[in-house]
């Protein structure tokens, strides 16, 4: 096990996994809160990919008098994606190394490269669509749906209610109104990521690790806009052990590349159970990549300096 200041985590709470742990609801206290645990130089080293190529096509649906547009992008991707309320894919952040009046914040995907060759698949589900994009070996093919800012449909909480009592003058009344029907649709929330990480959980247990995946990106998915929690935390604790439990599944896949991304983004969020990485028989296949180390680098004191040990032996002649 591995303990975290007063709180202890062995095995013998996870019988599910013996030789290996992929993280439960029900021992997530047992890890860190922090979050605040930013390094810019080895975010700005991981990211620095040099300039994407991008090429933009607007269309105009005749039919349905929306627009739409078209991008090929290099991985990793500018932009990152959350689940909207009809379980399709939203831009939920776009990246300063995104190009320019390209993207806007919720923005609905309607298509995507599928994991390999030139198919295209439609971007129904969010699980789905991230484990393509993830798991595609070369650039993805994005075709997109304007929404000109209206982020209605990826909200987790409507605020129409207070527009309109705002609008007529009730301010007092709706903002109690808003403050209960967000309470409400946060712990409608909670229950529902709760249930897709342990259905994700179950799933692996299987050997399942696709649908498994595909449960934990909905739960990365469904992060509350703007989170931020008592600890100043920015992200939850579901959203940092769902990015870990992906690297898992992953490795298990034997996709190595977006599993050592879902594990930096793992460690990015604050997830700093360092020596249950460097452990976990889950990520076997994934600490056998010659990248592995410089990863865990980035984020943690190295186990052996490797630049001491090669200067002593030059010292000594071995």
């Amino acid at each position: 096990g591995w303990s975290q200041g007063s709180t202890l985590l062995s095995p013998t709470l996870l019988p599910q996994f013996p030789k290996g742990r992929l993280y439960s609801l029900a021992i997530m206290q047992a890890v860190s809160s922090s979050a605040l645990l930013s390094k810019p130089a080895a975010l700005k080293r991981a990211t620095a990919r040099g300039v994407r190529s991008v090429r933009v096509v607007p269309r105009a649906s005749t039919e349905t008098a929306e627009e739409t547009y078209e991008v090929t992008l290099e991985k990793p991707l500018p932009i990152k994606f959350c689940k909207g309320g009809d379980g399709g894919v939203y831009i939920r952040s776009v990246g300063p190394q995104a190009d320019e009046g390209v993207f806007e914040i919720g923005d609905k995907v309607l298509q995507c490269s599928a994991s390999f060759g030139s198919e295209v698949w439609d971007a129904e589900s969010y699980g789905q669509t991230m484990f393509a994009i993830k798991t595609r070996n070369g650039d993805v093919y994005l075709k997109l749906k304007k929404n000109f800012g209206d982020l209605t449909d990826m909200s987790n909480v409507s605020d129409d209610a207070f527009l309109r009592e705002r609008n007529s003058g009730n301010v007092e009344g709706a903002t109690r109104q808003l403050q209960m029907k967000n309470y409400a649709k946060t712990k409608e929330l909670e229950a529902q990521r709760g249930e897709l990480f342990e259905l994700g959980l179950d799933l692996f247990r299987k050997g399942e690790y696709r649908a498994a995946l595909e449960q934990f990106e909905d739960v990365i998915g469904l992060e509350p806009l703007n989170y931020m929690g008592d600890d100043f935390s920015r992200y939850t604790l579901e959203y940092r052990l769902s990015h870990y439990n992906v690297a898992c599944c992953l490795s298990k896949l034997e996709e190595i590349d977006p599993a050592l991304q879902a594990l930096q983004e793992a460690m990015e969020s604050g997830f700093e159970a360092f020596d249950q990485i460097r452990s976990d028989p889950n990520l076997e296949n994934v600490r056998a990549s010659d990248r592995f180390n410089v990863l865990m680098d980035m984020y943690d004191e190295p186990v052996i300096n490797a630049s001491a040990v090669k200067m002593l032996k030059s010292i000594f002649g071995k």
